[in-house]
This record gives structure tokens, sequence and C-alpha cells, in this order.
């Protein structure tokens, strides 16, 4: 099989993520397409701003990008994933599994228990599902292009907001067979009460700011995608959530409720300059950390 350009890229804050950016971009280096061009996305925000960037920058067809905080699953994620999108042009969006790093500690793995869409099954057949996220998902840069990309006036939501761009132009999102990523949950209790609050600060500018961009996402591995939600159901769902956590025991997803709750509360109460403030930041760098044999 014939391959096209692909442009790994990567999207991380600090360009090092405790280490694990290094290792990823080694990572790809040792990936079974060799010739492949890797990008290093630094310091832009929000996330959809960092990935409209690399998409720009990127020289390939096919465009694959990464959190800086995954690691891959073996050296076929991105042959995998490409693959899918060549042998099927109704595909738009191609993800991959998420698993949680055999190294993880006990906190961890209560978490990626007890939270929604922490984890999605390894597969042995394409699936349709909403979990092609940022993590890790491929898409041709036409496709990108033509959707307008990601939104960069959203905060948190961009993800469900790009998949939800993908669906409506008649493409379907799908998780590849036999491919994965490890995706590590917060390290300890302060990290995910830390994670809530900023993600709920976030979600309350998208909630009113943007309330037309607000989409439901399903749990996990369903059949049910992203549709469009209002605040009223979008809080009794949440509420029906909660009661259940509590009902059950699930400490680790009350604890991050409440925290989301508490960062969605301070996030109301803010004004759009402190969020353009906190969020927004256009002087980001772009490194090419390898380019194709071939430029």
């Amino acid at each position: 099989m014939r391959f096209p350009r692909i442009s790994a890229i990567v999207i991380s804050w600090d360009g090092y993520r405790g280490g694990n950016v290094p290792e990823l971009l080694n990572q790809l280096k040792k990936q079974s397409l060799e010739d492949i061009e890797i990008l290093l996305v630094q310091g832009f925000s929000p996330c959809s701003r960092a990935h409209n960037e690399g998409a720009q920058r990127a020289e390939g067809e096919i465009l694959v990008f990464l959190d800086d905080d995954v690691s891959l699953g073996h050296t076929r994620v991105l042959e995998n994933m490409v693959k899918i999108i060549i042998e099927n042009p109704r595909v738009g969006l191609v993800g991959a599994s998420q698993l949680l790093p055999p190294i993880s500690n006990w906190f961890q793995r209560r978490c990626s228990k007890q939270l929604y869409r922490s984890e999605f099954p390894i597969v042995n057949e394409m699936v349709e599902s909403d979990m092609a996220t940022h993590a890790c998902m491929a898409v041709s840069k036409q496709i990108y292009v033509t959707v307008g990309g990601e939104d960069v006036n959203l905060m948190k939501t961009d993800d469900t907001d790009f998949r939800y761009k993908i669906r409506s132009t008649g493409y379907k999102i799908v998780i590849a067979p036999d491919t994965w990523v490890y995706h590590p949950m917060p390290l300890q209790l302060r990290d995910l009460i830390e994670k809530k609050v900023d993600q709920g600060i976030g979600q309350a500018h998208d909630f009113k700011y943007l309330p037309d961009k607000i989409y439901k996402a399903p749990p996990s591995n369903t059949g049910t995608f992203a549709m469009k939600s209002r605040l009223l159901s979008q809080s009794l769902r949440f509420m029906r959530r909660f009661l259940g956590s509590v009902i059950c025991f699930k400490f680790i997803r009350v604890v991050a409720m409440m925290s989301f709750i508490m960062g969605f509360t301070q996030g109301v109460l803010r004004t759009k300059s402190w969020f353009l403030k906190k969020y927004s930041h256009l002087e980001g760098q772009v490194h090419y950390m390898k380019r194709f044999k071939n430029s």
C-alpha cells in the first residue's frame, strides 16, 4: 500500500510534560511509517488554537494529533490509523483505543474505573465511536480545512465541537482496530481536583458565551453521538449522575464532579476579558522535530 505524507503533531504547553514529550517523540520516530513529519506545537492556548497552528504548518496530507501525555501502544499505531482513512473514503476522523498505563498507581486505577470517558477498550475491527479525542486522532488535512478546523473561541469543548462538524459533513468517526495509546489519569487527588476545577471554569465560558456550540458527549463506547444540548438538560443529567455516584459510594467521581461544579461556578462569575487573559495565548512556537526525507 502506498501511503500519503503524514504529519504527526504533538500538542504541548511546555514542550516537556514531565519528560513524556521526549519519550513520545522518540516513539514516533520508531513508527513503522518512517517517512513522516513530526511537529511539536508548544505554548499556544486554547488547545484548539494549538491544533490549528499545527495543521497550518504541517505539510502532510494526513494529520495525526497527539496530546503530550500519551504513549504509543506499539510501532504500527500511525500506520493502522492512516490505513482506515485510505481504505474508507467516508471516514473523516480516526481515533485509537485509550488504555491506562501499566505503571499507574492505585489512585489512577481507581480513577479509570470511576471517571467517565477515561478508557476505551481495544477492538479487533473498526467501530464507530465518539472516543476519537485529542489524545490521539487522525484526519485528512483536506477535511480538517473543509470543516474550518477547530473553533479557537471555545476553551474546553473544542474537540466535541470538532467531532460534531465532522459528522455534520456526512463523515464517520471511528476507532481503529488493534491500535491503542496509553493515557494516564491524574497522579493524585490534588491533581484531579485542579484538573476538574479548570475544566469547569473553561466549560462555563463555553456555556456562557457560545451556548450553540454545546453538545452532549456520550459516556464512552456507545452508539449515541454528540447532539446539541442546553444548559438545563446538561444540568439535569449532571445531577442524576452526581446523585447516582453518591448512592453508589463512588468517592473519586463525587470529588471530581464537585470540583467541576466549583470551577463552573467560578467561571460563570468571570468576565470575557478574564477568560482571554487566562486561556488565550498567541505567542507559541512550532518546532519541526523531523522533516520528510524529500523536503
